[in-house]
């Protein structure tokens, strides 16, 4: 049978095709050195190849990164070290200056290199990488530290946030390469030893009026968070409170987080107590340093009528006075802060008031000096110019004329007190509302003038509440006094009696304007004998956050007021509580540390020391953490390389073609190939036959 030439010639073409396709893949394969080249060549090969190439562009991503953090790293790194170094040379600096050596000029000296170290800080807190700030958490196109006033600054403010700017380094991983600036520069808690944890304060007893002796809380060294630290205070209070020397209060001290403030109160168990933290002129407080002091220690406290009397005059603005005696009653006393509270209270019975006499336990020295507030503008001590047979100059350790200030405007030192690292200006505050003068008392006498009440004269008190039930201040409550009724000191009815009428009368009103809200808040009035005012607080356990009297509300209210003692104007009154949320950082030690530099205040510079060893230890921490973290990414980087490898590996097995294995296929499809031309070219010779 003959075949047709075109069916010889279609098989033939088809097949040569075949051939030529297979030729052309051998040789791609070859080319390429891979076996897959397209999606025909291996579906599941290829998609296993693309999946293994998106896991290796995303490990070079993470070495991107990795080399990035490790460049955030060494900065951050290289920054702390300065800060550290900074603060190592200043301590050293500061130890010299502490010594008896150094002068009060070179102290003062120093303080421009503070400011000089200040800005360094703030420059270094400032470090970038590629313009972008490591010490501002996430927040890196901003700057991290600003002064509060470029001019003249008093403080250094954070403008970033708590989150630390962070690198990915594997699909679920991440490091933290930037930095929290206020975690660098500022602390969460406060290391207590013996340079800050003092608190002096006063007791006034519940059923006796005088103020007892200074007391003073020693706070156990430790490092405390703000909370703890109020437990700490507390402690420390509830047992000096306990000793013979106090009248066994209990306190509540606490910490507010929203406000970031501290409060300081007697719990309110006992009736009429109250307390007068002397963050001002206690022993161990911010007092002043230009007090006058005992030339010589004291070691005896016994005092006859041989060594019982002292004169001193005082300048109220009109130059200094007439000589005023004081006569100390003659007994033992059983210690140098008894005696000193028995003198003080002498003096301010013939004096204007104003008096703190302190004994310092470790000098064995007593100080005189002014309270905060004084109108005295200086006072002089005569131990000497005008001598007498029973002069208290021995007995008191002094030696010589002392006139307070010495020269001057008056400095303030900072003591061993803890008020300044828990946010309170070194001012006395009593927990309650007190008189601002003595009632008028008869110098000659010592006994106060009698108070008349007359109908529509000075028979009316004005008052406002804010309570802690968030409606705010709410008032005025009105209270009328009984008229006719002449109240003395001494008489009957006493002061007393009157007090206790004003504390009925405001119970009343308090419990008549919320009928049927809260009730009535207790009141506790009282007329201080010692120091000859009247003092209201709240008793019991504290629901007011805030008390006002509104002595300007009337005629009748302004006169009254006058009669107790209070100025012409609006008494507030809160519970004691910090002035500003206390800051634990080094830019508040270096601020502070220039002030101690200026005031020539030893005691603050031996504060310092304590508060930079602190610091060091916290920048210290972060330059090991910056070190562990470059290990850790070191690690990083061997774990994805190796991962890169073994992906490549895998890769290689899916994708890559065996080249020996693959020539040898080219070469025998090359033959079959060249075999085929030639049989077809054959079988498909043309001649005459086929046409006919």
């Amino acid at each position: 049978m003959r075949v047709p030439n075109i069916s010889i010639y279609s098989s033939a073409t088809y097949r040569l095709g075949t051939i030529t396709s297979n030729l052309q893949d051998a040789n791609e394969v070859v080319s390429t050195q891979k076996r897959i080249n397209s999606m025909s060549d291996d579906p599941i090969g290829l998609s296993q190849v693309m999946g293994m190439n998106t896991n290796l562009k995303g490990l070079e991503q993470f070495n991107r990164n990795i080399d990035m953090g490790k460049t955030w790293l060494d900065t951050g790194e290289a920054a702390l070290t300065s800060t550290n170094d900074s603060l190592l040379e200043l301590k050293i600096s500061i130890q010299q200056l502490s010594s008896a050596a150094a002068g009060t000029d070179q102290r003062a000296a120093m303080a421009d290199n503070v400011d000089n170290i200040i800005k360094q800080l703030v420059d270094i807190g400032n470090s970038q990488v590629l313009d972008n700030y490591i010490f501002s958490g996430s927040k890196i196109s901003e700057k991290p530290l600003t002064f509060d006033n470029e001019l003249n600054p008093t403080a250094v403010v954070y403008n970033g946030d708590s989150n630390p700017f962070s690198i990915k380094t594997g699909e679920t991983s991440t490091l933290e390469v930037g930095r929290n600036g206020a975690k660098i520069f500022w602390e969460d808690k406060i290391t207590i030893d013996g340079s800050n944890n003092s608190l002096d304060f006063r007791e006034f007893s519940p059923d006796y009026l005088q103020a007892g002796n200074e007391l003073t809380a020693v706070v156990a060294d430790g490092t405390y968070t703000k909370e703890e630290l109020a437990e700490a205070i507390e402690t420390a209070m509830d047992k000096v409170s306990a000793t013979n020397e106090g009248y066994g209060l209990k306190y509540d001290v606490r910490f507010d987080s929203t406000s970031g403030t501290f409060s300081i109160q007697d719990d309110g168990s006992k009736k009429g107590a109250h307390v007068e933290l002397l963050l001002g002129s206690g022993t161990h407080s911010g007092k002043s340093i230009d007090a006058i002091e005992s030339d010589q220690a004291v070691l005896g406290f016994t005092i006859t009528e041989l060594n019982n009397t002292f004169e001193f005059r005082e300048d109220l603005g009109t130059g200094l006075g007439e000589p005023l005696t004081v006569v100390i009653p003659s007994q033992d006393y059983d210690s140098g802060k008894s005696l000193a509270s028995k003198v003080q209270y002498e003096m301010n019975q013939v004096s204007s008031g104003g008096y703190q006499v302190s004994f310092n336990d470790v000098t064995n020295k007593f100080a005189i000096r002014a309270e905060s507030g004084t109108n005295l503008e200086a006072f002089q001590v005569n131990w000497n110019s005008e001598p007498s047979l029973n002069s208290a100059a021995d007995a008191l350790g002094f030696t010589q004329d002392d006139l307070y200030p010495s020269g001057g405007d008056l400095s303030h030192g900072v003591g061993t007190s803890i008020a300044p690292d828990i946010g309170f200006d070194s001012v006395d505050i009593r927990d309650a509302v007190v008189s601002d003068n003595k009632v008028s008392f008869d110098p000659a006498t010592l006994v106060s003038d009698p108070i008349t009440i007359t109908a529509g004269d000075n028979d009316e008190i004005v008052f406002y509440e804010d309570r802690d039930d968030g409606y705010g201040l709410q008032g005025p409550m009105a209270i009328t006094l009984t008229p006719g009724v002449v109240y003395s000191e001494t008489g009957s009815p006493d002061f007393t009696d009157l007090a206790n009428e004003i504390e009925a009368l405001m119970e009343t009103a308090s419990e008549d304007y919320y009928p049927e809200v809260s009730g009535k808040i207790d009141y506790e009035v009282s007329f201080d004998r010692g120091k000859k005012v009247f003092v209201i607080q709240e008793e019991g356990k504290s629901r007011l956050k805030e008390l006002q009297f509104d002595w300007t509300a009337s005629s009748s209210a302004k006169a009254l007021g006058k009669d107790l003692g209070f100025d012409s104007k609006i008494s507030v009154h809160t519970p004691p509580a910090s002035d500003d949320a206390p800051e634990w950082g080094v830019f508040n030690t270096l601020f502070d540390l220039k002030d101690y530099l200026v005031a020539n205040d030893v005691e603050g510079l031996t504060r310092t020391l304590s508060r930079l060893d602190s610091h060091m230890d916290q920048v210290q921490s972060y330059i090991a953490d910056s070190g562990l973290k470059q290990n850790n990414l070191e690690i990083r980087v061997n774990v994805m390389s190796e991962t890169t490898l073994s992906v490549t590996e895998r890769r290689s097995m899916v994708e890559d073609a065996d080249i020996v294995q693959s020539v040898m296929d080219l070469k025998a499809i090359e033959t079959a190939y060249e075999a085929a031309l030639a049989s077809t070219s054959k079988i498909m010779s043309i001649s005459l036959v086929d046409y006919m």
